[in-house]
């Protein structure tokens, strides 16, 4: 299915969340606002279940992945009592992913670095 992407008019193509999984496990993502380009943190995808995501601060935290039809959603440990879901899409071979609320993020890199924490994760 071809969507209209809400910022500046970008054609994105909503993809499962297995396929935007098959791409981030065993990697690390640099995730930034495509609002204003500002750097909203990097995560490293452990597997299917559990990631580290770590925030523009340096501070880290585990995060616990489940999968819907439509989305990635994640609760991290130390906010165990919010979901973070989000719709996950391609534009171009960049990954995009867009939460319920409007926001969009683009991920700007992917490496085969683990993530940097400036100590370790909260748990």
């Amino acid at each position: 299915m071809l969507i209209l992407g809400t910022t500046a008019g970008l054609a994105q193509t909503r993809i499962t969340p297995e396929q935007f999984m098959d791409r981030a496990v065993g990697r690390t993502l640099t995730f930034e606002s495509m609002l204003d380009g500002r750097l909203v943190g990097v995560e490293e995808f452990l597997s299917r279940h559990q990631t580290v995501w770590a925030r523009r601060d340096g501070s880290c935290t585990y995060g616990h992945v489940t999968l819907t039809q439509d989305q990635v959603c994640f609760r991290y440990e130390d906010q165990e009592h919010i979901s973070h879901c989000w719709y996950p899409h391609d534009r171009n071979g960049t990954l995009v992913m867009q939460s319920l609320r409007g926001s969009v993020q683009e991920v700007t890199r992917i490496t085969d670095l683990p993530v940097a924490c400036q100590d370790a994760p909260l748990s």
